[in-house]
């Protein structure tokens, strides 16, 4: 189980900075419906970009979230399957 938790959270870590390549890559686009859609998924997939917190914390902040996500989890999986 913890190295599950750890593959999440190095996930969670790695998301925050894949957007920001992105955003950096598509700084320039148009207002669309694509670009809605765009920042949507970046709020949800990585929730403390909407924080006024320094962007050197972001990828940490997630990846204490997905850690803990993935260990409740994984906690109540291995309880139901115990039961």
């Amino acid at each position: 189980m913890k190295k599950r938790v750890i593959q999440w959270a190095v996930v969670g870590f790695a998301i925050p900075i894949f957007w920001g390549v992105v955003s950096f890559i598509w700084f320039d686009a148009k207002e669309s419906v694509w670009t809605t859609v765009y920042w949507y998924l970046v709020y949800v997939t990585c929730p403390f970009w909407l924080l006024d917190t320094p962007s050197i914390l972001t990828p940490f902040l997630n990846a204490t979230f997905y850690g803990l996500l993935a260990f409740v989890f994984l906690s109540v999986s291995r309880k139901i399957r115990h039961d």
